[in-house]
């Protein structure tokens, strides 16, 4: 019995990112800013993709 398998294409790491890349679209991602001062960023290529905010919380805030 044969099983297909999926080649592991896991990084090292699930906090670096490849961003040496020649053909990454630096204008992918946009911002618009909507009713009661949230904000919405959205892929420009994937318009399923997309995240509202209303406010910002800082990183130590959080610890």
């Amino acid at each position: 019995m044969e099983t297909n398998k999926l080649p592991n294409r896991m990084t090292t790491s699930t906090h670096e990112a490849d961003d040496s890349q020649p053909n990454r679209d630096k204008d992918r991602y946009a911002e618009l800013e909507v009713q009661d001062d949230a904000v919405l960023i959205y892929d420009q290529k994937n318009h399923c993709a997309w995240i509202r905010s209303n406010g910002a919380v800082s990183l130590y805030s959080m610890l």
